[in-house]
């Protein structure tokens, strides 16, 4: 549409140049006579009409391609939100699960000499520290305001 939009009025200036080229031209090749010279002021003042219809047209143009690109800009920064709201979700998960990933790691070694008698109080104590780790995780992270739970 731009593209053209461009090669129109391109033309319409073209026109307008011929048009005062015909009119202020040479005595000897044009004719002098008042009506023909008055049709042609008629005609350009015609295509001055159709060049301000065509920058109007431009400016229309412009503003409907300002409203889309800010229509997109916003869905783009609810997106990102949403997707902030699920980073920060997402990171208190993992800020819990370091401390079971911990227990086990340090209750593996070799050191504890743990066997099939144990499975009960060690699976316990990871179920049991995992929630108490996201709990206080969530609880911490919302104590300071971080996350509302709503997006804007």
């Amino acid at each position: 549409m731009k593209h053209a939009l461009i090669g129109y009025m391109n033309s319409l200036w073209e026109t307008v140049d011929v048009l005062h080229a015909l009119r202020d031209g040479d005595a000897e090749l044009i004719t002098n006579d008042p009506i023909l010279l008055g049709r042609m002021t008629v005609l350009a003042d015609d295509v001055a009409r159709q060049i301000g219809l065509a920058e109007h047209m431009s400016e229309v143009l412009a503003s409907g391609l300002e409203v889309m690109q800010s229509i997109y800009n916003n869905q783009l920064q609810v997106l990102n939100n949403r997707l902030a709201l699920i980073v920060a979700y997402l990171t208190i998960l993992g800020t819990a699960l370091l401390v079971p990933n911990t227990l086990a790691t340090v209750f593996s070694n070799s050191a504890f000499d743990m066997g099939p008698q144990d499975i009960w109080w060690y699976a316990t104590m990871l179920v049991v520290s995992t929630a108490v780790a996201t709990w206080g995780s969530f609880w911490w992270v919302k104590k300071r305001g971080w996350v509302t739970g709503k997006v804007d």
